[in-house]
């Protein structure tokens, strides 16, 4: 598995008591709370972030097994 660079990825949940998902956040200024698109192997998806790229210090997951972060949802 890969490490991925502090500050690449994010948590999202997509429902209020959900899992978290891990999302790849690009250049992306994301705080927790934040409502973001996300582009997920079904479509777009809203989630809230609950996880910061700041607050994720190690991870071993792969870059590209995981959805993106689009944007900021409106």
């Amino acid at each position: 598995m890969t490490s991925l660079v502090h500050g690449k990825l994010t948590g999202v949940r997509f429902t209020r008591s959900g899992p978290v998902r891990y999302c790849a956040a690009g250049d992306l200024e994301l705080a927790v709370h934040d409502r973001v698109l996300v582009q997920t192997d079904s479509g777009e998806a809203e989630g809230t972030v609950v996880i910061t790229p700041q607050q994720l210090v190690h991870c071993d997951l792969a870059a590209t097994d995981l959805p993106t972060v689009v944007r900021k949802a409106a």
